[in-house]
């Protein structure tokens, strides 16, 4: 009797055995010949691929997007090397294509018919997904001039900052006292920034002694002479 049951054993054994080997032979590892490049991994047959990489063996770097958003109050120019220059309006954008890892660099610039010129030097790196977004922004140490002139004669001299050593301008312009607005240019901003308005003749003056500026980027005043 107990021969008969270590025979049954043996038998036992060795069909399950032979039925594994079987199983094995008819149900292929998918992903037995499958090479996934560049730290990528096989599952179920196809190649999952680490950030930065795509295809079916994860062989090329992904094509990703870099987008400036204008937040200035004027028209910036954008130089990124091997683009083409381009001027982007206040409040838009504009999209840049690359391969994971590239560099997107070159420069900003922006201002108004007056005040001072502002610029970035911009150094981005494509992402390894999906988009990157820039915002360009001018920060608190200036302050973006609007003039709405409602009084009976032309403005053609802006003085900002007067008596702040090295800060203080001086310019001529032609502002018509139509009431419309227009934008003047970028100042530096501080606590005690002022404005005086002259016409041609310099007799008649408008000022602001006191902005009470906010001291955010992309910060305005809007100057209303009456």
């Amino acid at each position: 009797m107990k021969q008969f049951r270590s025979l049954l054993v043996a038998i036992l054994t060795m069909v399950g055995t032979f039925s594994a080997v079987l199983y094995t032979s008819c149900h292929k590892d998918p992903c037995s010949n499958v090479h996934c490049n560049n730290g990528g991994y096989c599952s179920g047959g196809g190649c999952v691929c680490p950030t930065g990489y795509v295809g079916s063996r994860c062989e090329n770097l992904a094509l990703t997007t870099i987008t400036f958003y204008n937040n200035t109050q004027t028209r910036v120019t954008l130089a990124i090397a091997g683009y083409t220059t381009v001027y982007v309006d206040a409040g838009s954008s504009i999209s840049y294509d690359g391969y994971f890892g590239d560099q997107a660099i070159g420069t900003a610039t922006t201002g108004g018919n007056l005040g001072a010129p502002i610029s970035w030097n911009l150094v981005y790196t494509f992402p390894g997904n999906g988009e990157l977004q820039v915002n360009i922004n001018v920060s608190s140490d200036y302050f973006y001039l609007y003039l709405r002139n409602n009084t009976f004669y032309t403005i053609t001299d802006i003085n900002v900052n007067y008596l702040l050593t090295g800060y203080e301008t001086y310019e001529y312009t032609t502002i018509s006292n139509d009431g419309l607005l227009y934008g003047v240019g970028y100042y530096d901003a501080f606590t005690n920034s002022n404005l005086y308005f002259f016409d041609h003749t310099g007799v008649h003056q408008w000022s602001y002694l006191s902005l009470h500026l906010p001291f955010t980027d992309n910060q305005t005043f809007t100057a209303s002479l009456l």
